[in-house]
């Protein structure tokens, strides 16, 4: 989203930006810009303004398998999520371990077995 606004030389102007959709967990930088009243292109651009926005959800301690769980067929994890939301789970082999992302759990890419 681009705004555009007057601003103010007297007071410190805020400027409340919506409709971004920005992603939990991502890095962003934001820029403002500043000009004269007669639109010359003549202004000041701000460095940027780094935030990085926190996730939705995450997790009270470390997910566990739970003791003794573990057979051929598969395993049972405990967690416990700080909010109530949606979850999703999956084993895969050690080799597709650093692949693994939110889209990937989303998706079940290489997923071993299923649900």
């Amino acid at each position: 989203n681009v705004w555009g606004a007057h601003a103010s030389a007297v007071f410190n102007d805020v400027v409340t930006l919506t409709g971004c959709l920005l992603e939990g967990g991502k890095d962003y930088r934001a820029f403002l810009y500043v000009e004269g009243p007669f639109n010359e292109d003549d202004g000041t651009l701000s460095p940027a303004v780094e935030f990085t926005v926190p996730p939705t959800n995450h997790y009270t301690s470390p997910a566990i398998m739970v003791p003794f769980s573990l057979t051929p067929d598969g395993a049972s994890f405990d967690y416990t999520p700080v909010y109530g939301g949606n979850s999703w789970s999956m084993i895969v082999a050690a080799r597709h371990a650093q692949s693994v992302d939110s889209h990937a759990m989303k998706a079940g890419t290489y997923a071993v077995g299923s649900p």
